[in-house]
């Protein structure tokens, strides 16, 4: 049970990893974001997928019909650069917070099978005495 935790709990951590490295990335290119947090990267698929119409001039996500908005590192203003920088470093937190949960885990896994082995090797050394005294 404790393993599978620490295996849920690496995945997660995985994920936050590949998240942080994946948003700047994105930022550099240029992606939609809509309403609903859905994103597509510019240039991913064609205009169609990415929106599908134009009204009033704002396009619409393609998955839900809200509007979408472009967002990309080189058009945001200084307070929006400052704040995405500021998620991030939150998410990194996030992600090492999550790395010492684990190596907690797994300490605590250590922990309770070196008290077993110990138990297991006491309930033997009893089994002996006990059989030693019977024999007697």
């Amino acid at each position: 049970m404790a393993k599978d935790i620490i295996t849920k709990l690496t995945e997660e951590a995985d994920a936050f990893d590949a998240r942080i490295k994946q948003v700047p990335e994105m930022e550099e290119k240029g992606f939609w974001l809509c309403e609903n947090g859905h994103e597509v990267e510019v240039g991913e698929h064609d205009a169609e997928n990415i929106a599908n119409g134009t009204q009033n001039g704002q396009k619409r996500c393609a998955g839900c019909d809200s509007i979408t908005k472009l967002i990309k590192r080189s058009e945001m203003s200084s307070q929006e650069k400052y704040e995405s920088d500021k998620e991030r470093k939150e998410a990194e937190k996030m992600a090492a917070a999550k790395r010492e949960e684990i190596a907690q885990h797994e300490e605590n896994l250590k922990n309770q099978e070196a008290t077993a082995k110990h138990f297991r090797v006491q309930s033997a050394s009893s089994r002996k005495l006990a059989e030693a005294l019977r024999n007697l």
